[in-house]
């Protein structure tokens, strides 16, 4: 038997998710987890309700747009990461800036990704990007990308049907000159290198990425969905 179980549970107001525990510690370290997830809104602990998992109650509510089926897909691919040891909960935030194996570093991060990734740069012509977040697709990762409707991306870039995308104008006459990568609400990709081959191999280039700092990442997530919804 699992050590959790999920049931999906109805308010007047709306869905929910109930997760039910055996160990305390479980609950406790799924909750730090769920928390980071781009499309969980709350996680309440509360007493447990469930004969077989007597232990703590999560109660999960998803962020608007999310239907309750996919939060449920999300939250028990997540709590089993957890429990074989692929997810780590980490409360330190991590900073790391690279200056010269971009490329490389953006996979590193993109190869964390458990759950979803939004990606909002303005070209995009990097093929080995583009095959990765295809594979991590396949993983069942949630994939969102904003790009710049400019000629070269017509022309020039990557095939993006496979995930939801827009091609989207600047606000104010410009355009949309945005170069970061959200993954799982938890890390943030950002700088000057849009995902190009120019930018890895001719261009002078610089990003960060930022680990475990939950309302940074919760600041580019609301940015990169007003751009979204705004469908500018």
């Amino acid at each position: 038997m699992k050590d959790y179980s999920t049931k999906i549970s109805v308010s007047p107001r709306e869905k929910y998710l109930k997760v039910f525990f055996l160990d305390d510690k479980n609950a406790d370290g799924v909750k730090k987890l769920l928390e980071k997830l781009n499309e969980v809104r709350t996680v309440n602990v509360t007493l447990s309700e469930s004969k077989s998992h007597p232990e703590k109650t999560l109660t999960v509510y998803s962020k608007p747009m999310v239907t309750i089926e996919t939060l449920m897909e999300i939250v028990n691919k997540a709590i089993d990461g957890y429990n074989s040891g692929v997810v780590e909960i980490q409360t330190d935030i991590i900073t790391e800036v690279e200056f010269h194996s971009i490329e490389q570093k953006i996979i590193n991060a993109l190869n964390e990704a458990q759950a979803m990734i939004d990606v909002c740069v303005a070209w995009f012509t990097n093929e080995t990007l583009q095959k990765l977040l295809l594979k991590k697709k396949n993983e069942g990762c949630k994939i969102r990308v904003l790009i710049d409707a400019n000629h070269t991306n017509k022309k020039h870039g990557v095939d993006l049907t496979p995930f939801d995308f827009k091609e989207i104008k600047a606000s104010r006459c410009g355009i949309m000159h945005n170069k970061f990568c959200i993954i799982d609400n938890n890390i943030v990709i950002h700088g000057s290198y849009n995902w190009t081959t120019n930018a890895e191999t001719k261009n002078n280039e610089e990003v960060s990425v930022t680990k475990n700092d939950v309302n940074m990442a919760s600041k580019y997530t609301r940015e990169f969905n007003n751009m979204w919804e705004a469908d500018i």
